[in-house]
């Protein structure tokens, strides 16, 4: 909560919020099992790609070799390479807000 805006967080409240956008969505939802543990996931839907490992090439990172490899930490250039994509391909199609959510991100996984 602490890394994204007040008004994404009251969108969320304790639960799940949804956009859908030109055949994309995205997701938050919390995960957390206390009430106290805000952690949040968020989902990001590409669409279908051709092949393995395509979408990983298109946003310039290094196609991940195992679940440790596959998870980008805040401050990895893989991570910015991520980010920006993800501004990039969000565009103006989606509430400004949620560019919000990709700033706030501390970790991104792309399968």
């Amino acid at each position: 909560e602490e890394s994204t805006c007040p008004q994404l967080v009251k969108r969320l409240g304790e639960g799940t919020v949804l956009a859908v956008g030109r055949g994309y969505f995205i997701i938050l939802q919390r995960f957390g099992a206390d009430f106290e543990d805000k952690r949040t996931a968020f989902f990001y839907h590409a669409g279908l790609q051709e092949k393995d490992g395509a979408i990983q090439e298109e946003m310039g990172i290094t196609e991940s070799t195992s679940r440790e490899s596959g998870i980008l930490r805040r401050g990895d250039d893989d991570f910015v390479k991520a980010q920006e994509w993800l501004h990039n391909d969000m565009g103006n199609f989606f509430d400004p807000l949620w560019h919000t959510a990709i700033d706030g991100l501390d970790r991104v996984t792309v399968r």
